[in-house]
């Protein structure tokens, strides 16, 4: 399993429009690529920040999606009116536990 990990830095006070814009546009939308197997959405109101986890079956399908990922991050940075460039890393995930879905 591979993981996105997308870093957003925004006003405090666009954080609800932009988690808004993540779970009515842009989850839909990712849930409907290829190889997608979740997705985790942090944010740290004192740091002004959002992060953004989703998982992927494999490398080959994190990165067939890129182009669309990356269309739907620029969504959601105008949308919290970020204040940087959204910050990208990828990783393979090493282990992963969860007990039950958790939905906020």
């Amino acid at each position: 399993m591979y993981a996105r990990m997308t870093t957003i830095h925004s006003p405090r006070e666009r954080m609800d429009a932009g988690l808004d814009k993540v779970k009515e546009d842009i989850v839909p939308a990712i849930r409907q690529l290829p190889g997608f197997k979740g997705i985790i959405g942090l944010v740290d109101r004192n740091a002004n920040t959002g992060i953004t986890i989703s998982l992927w079956e494999d490398e080959q399908t994190m990165q067939q999606g890129e182009e669309e990922i990356t269309r739907l991050r620029e969504d959601a940075a105008k949308a919290m009116k970020a204040e940087t460039e959204p910050m990208v890393n990828r990783y393979e995930v090493a282990y992963i536990e969860v007990e039950s879905p958790v939905t906020a």
